[in-house]
């Protein structure tokens, strides 16, 4: 068995479970990429109708959960695709949930954090 590193995550892999030096994890998540990242926008959707105590139904949330678990399924076997699949729904989770995901757009009157020679300018 051969050993070498994946060019994705820098993860030592066989080449028995890699396709051109990618492991089959990183494999994985390019091909699911899409709906990972519609389950992230229905949880952020799902997390912000909470907050306004509004009712929302998880039926989407659910459909794009089955349709990753396919996949993953289809490409990874045993235990270690389930431990897989609930990594990736717990990861889109923690991602929908930051605040570090939000685009913050400056107002008229924010001040820029650059310091100039003459002080800190506000925007105009």
């Amino acid at each position: 068995m051969l050993a070498l590193r994946c060019q994705k995550c820098g993860r030592d892999t066989d080449t028995d479970h890699s396709r051109g030096a990618v492991c089959n994890e990183c494999l994985v998540r390019a091909a699911i990429g899409p709906d990972l990242a519609e389950y992230q926008r229905l949880w952020a959707k799902r997390r912000r109708y909470g907050r306004a105590n509004a009712r929302h139904n998880d039926e989407q949330i659910n459909r794009v959960a089955r349709r990753i678990n396919a996949k993953v399924h289809g490409a990874v076997s045993g235990p270690k695709a389930i431990e897989f699949f609930n990594q990736l729904l717990h990861e889109a989770r923690g991602l929908a949930e930051s605040t570090s995901r939000r685009i913050v757009v400056a107002q008229v009157g924010d001040v820029l954090r650059v310091q100039h020679p003459d002080g800190v300018r506000t925007l105009a």
